[in-house]
């Protein structure tokens, strides 16, 4: 069960779960960005997904229990959580629309465009993963110019 909400100092981690055959990587986040085990976070249960650092990383925690009072002691705190769910739900629906609706190489793109500074400092598999395609397919696509 996961109740700490973590900040990324420095460093890149990612989300996955596994099946019998594989695993399958469900996000990526870098320095700058928050990482959880977000079903878990919220509901005090636990969940399917691992959370592992791809890199060196220095991250900084908080506890839900300590961050609801956080919420409860200093408005500007509550306000932020909101505005931090708002920007994390937005980045979601893109990413869903995109994962869902675009062929391989658009996805790519779509990732390259959206995350930067992640795309050189991620394996290939996970990357693929990700997308959800074969490792084949997107050795193929990157061997195409990309414009970003």
């Amino acid at each position: 069960m996961c109740d700490t909400t973590y900040f990324i100092e420095s460093g890149l981690l990612r989300v996955f779960y596994k099946t019998q055959e594989k695993e399958i990587t469900d996000s990526f986040s870098a320095e700058g960005e928050w990482i959880t085990s977000v079903y878990s976070f919220l509901k005090n249960i636990p969940d399917h997904f691992y959370i592992q650092s791809l890199e060196p990383s220095k991250l900084i925690g908080i506890k839900i229990k300590d961050l609801e009072q956080c919420f409860v002691d200093f408005a500007e705190m509550e306000r932020f959580g909101r505005q931090l769910m708002s920007i994390y739900y937005l980045q979601l629906s893109e990413e869903m629309v995109s994962l869902k609706f675009h062929s391989a190489k658009e996805k790519y793109e779509f990732f390259l465009k959206n995350s930067k500074n992640k795309a050189s400092r991620i394996p290939l598999g996970m990357l693929a993963s990700y997308i959800g395609i074969s490792q084949e397919t997107l050795s193929r696509i990157r061997a195409e110019k990309t414009p970003f």
